[in-house]
C-alpha cells in the first residue's frame, strides 16, 4: 500500500512539473491562423542541412557573424526549404539568419560574403500566420508543435498546394514568433 502511494505521489509530481513547464512555455495560449499579405524580405545568413531541431548552432553562428560585421539588429529568420514529413531528416535544408533592414553598400556585401554568409530573399505574397508568444527558450520547442498543425490544416482548408515558403520570424523585442506559410498556387481540386 505504501508503494502505491509513493507511485501515485511520484506520478502526480511529474504531472505537475510537466504541466508547469508546458504553461511556462506558453502551451495554453489561444492560437489562430491569420491571413495577410507579406512582402519579400532580404536576409543574410547561413544555409543548413539536417534535422531542423538541430539548427540552433547554425543560427547562433549566423548571428555572431552578422554582429561581428555590424549588421543592424533585426528579427531572426529560419526559412525551411523542405517538409520533414516528406524528406529524410538528414536531407532537410534551411537558411538561418536575420532580416536585412538596411541596404548594404558594396564593401558591406563583400565583407558579408567573405565571412561565409549568404544573401537570399524570402518570397512575399498571401500568407497564413500563427503568432506565438515566446518569452523563453522552452517556448521555441513548444511553439512549432502547436503552430504547424494549425498552418497545415489552414492550407488544406484554403485549397492551396505546398507553400512557396515556410519560415519562422523571431521578434525578441516583442517576445513573439511568427510561424508563416507563404501560399503557392490554389489547388484546382476543391
Amino acid at each position: 500500500m505504501k508503494l502505491a502511494w509513493i507511485l501515485v505521489a511520484t506520478i502526480g509530481m511529474i504531472g505537475t512539473v510537466v504541466m508547469g513547464a508546458y504553461t511556462y512555455a506558453g502551451g495554453f495560449q489561444s492560437l489562430t491562423v491569420d491571413t495577410l499579405e507579406t512582402t519579400s524580405q532580404p536576409m543574410a545568413g547561413l544555409y543548413y542541412r539536417g534535422g531542423y531541431e538541430t539548427m540552433v548552432p547554425t543560427f547562433e553562428k549566423a548571428n555572431l557573424l552578422l554582429d561581428s560585421l555590424g549588421t543592424a539588429k533585426a528579427p531572426g529568420l529560419a526559412w525551411f526549404f523542405d517538409d520533414p514529413k516528406t524528406v529524410a531528416k538528414q536531407e532537410c535544408r534551411g537558411f538561418y539568419g536575420r532580416a536585412l533592414t538596411q541596404t548594404l553598400d558594396s564593401a558591406a556585401l563583400f565583407s558579408l560574403r567573405a565571412s561565409g554568409l549568404h544573401l537570399d530573399t524570402l518570397p512575399g505574397g498571401k500568407a497564413l500566420v500563427v503568432v506565438y508568444r515566446a518569452s523563453n527558450t522552452l517556448a521555441y520547442r513548444v511553439g512549432p508543435l502547436l503552430a504547424y498543425p494549425l498552418l497545415e490544416k489552414a492550407i488544406r482548408e484554403a485549397h492551396y498546394d505546398a507553400p512557396l515558403a515556410v519560415y519562422e520570424k523571431y521578434d525578441e523585442e516583442k517576445g513573439v514568433t511568427y510561424y508563416t506559410a507563404v501560399l503557392g498556387n490554389e489547388n484546382s481540386e476543391k
